[in-house]
């Protein structure tokens, strides 16, 4: 299953600061819920979520990454998915390749399973 990245605002896969104003602190909308902790993307509704082995939802990983408590690309590498995410940033925000492997770069190495952090 591919990712899917639907809002770029926070790249530190933190959560990020919401200002007053409802912006991240860089002007752009800051994201509403969690970030999957291994592709980025914003968890917004439950069916969203990947799955543990016990069935029970995973509020760490989307269902696109983890299901059924494994990872569905195992071996994928690090600059795999930073590849993988910056093709659907491009796509999705109708930026440059270039620009958007430099978001992607930001948001991956921040993440959980990329900082060897499963859970």
């Amino acid at each position: 299953m591919t990712p899917m990245i639907d809002d770029t605002s926070d790249t530190t896969g933190r959560g990020g600061y919401k200002s007053p104003s409802g912006t991240s602190g860089r002007g752009a909308p800051a994201p509403q819920g969690p970030r999957c902790q291994s592709c980025g993307r914003t968890l917004r509704r439950p069916d969203l979520f990947g799955s543990e082995a016990s069935g029970a939802m995973s509020t760490t990983y989307c269902r696109s990454c983890y299901w059924k408590g494994e990872f569905t690309e195992p071996d994928i590498t690090m600059e795999e998915m930073i590849g993988k995410v910056a093709g659907l940033l491009a796509a999705s925000k109708g930026t440059t390749l270039e620009t958007a492997e430099g978001l992607a770069r930001r948001l991956v190495t921040g993440l959980k399973r990329w900082r060897g952090e499963k859970k």
